[in-house]
């Protein structure tokens, strides 16, 4: 098992901020991942910034959580930056509306797969300003899409053991 892979599952099994409430997750634990140098793992993922409003930018956002959501869950965190698959920054997003962009974000994975994703939440941290991290926690789920021919409204992904049909909005 790749050692940055297996230092990520520990980290999450830990008494870290995965082993407590999706509420309580604060700054404080996001600064943690850098500090103990957090590698990026099939149950983690940083991202530095958003991912943008143009069709690949969703097309991204829906591949990635797709993939989170059809492997084992995990968190997806925007706002924190990665050198080698390390966190290496909280540096954070910029939005004048923390809590549109957590909408925005809880709406689009509501309603952008078929079967629908659940089980998921979404959170935003404030770092300072109009900067902060925002948290999305996906469950596993158990339904993975069924194979179908891509539309104008939907987009397939394949990926060497099944194909995940995504519906874009």
């Amino acid at each position: 098992m790749d050692t940055n892979i297996a230092r990520s599952s520990e980290y999450l099994e830990s008494e870290s901020m995965f082993a407590r409430e999706f509420d309580d997750i604060a700054l404080s634990d996001l600064q943690a991942l850098v500090e103990e140098g957090i590698p990026e793992g099939r149950q983690l993922e940083f991202k530095r910034d958003h991912y943008g409003r143009k069709d690949e930018d969703r097309r991204e956002f829906a591949a990635d959580v797709s993939a989170m959501a059809n492997a084992v869950g995990g968190y997806l965190v925007i706002g924190l930056d990665e050198r080698n698959g390390i966190a290496s920054d909280v540096s954070g997003v910029a939005t004048p509306d923390p809590d549109g962009l957590v909408r925005a974000v809880s709406d689009t994975i509501r309603t952008s797969f078929e079967p629908p994703i659940l089980e998921f939440r979404v959170k935003w941290i404030a770092i300072e300003g109009e900067r902060g991290v925002l948290v999305i926690k996906m469950a596993r789920s158990w339904s993975a899409p069924p194979p179908s021919k891509p539309s104008p409204r939907t987009i397939a992904f394949s990926s060497a053991t099944k194909t995940e049909s995504i519906r874009c909005q």
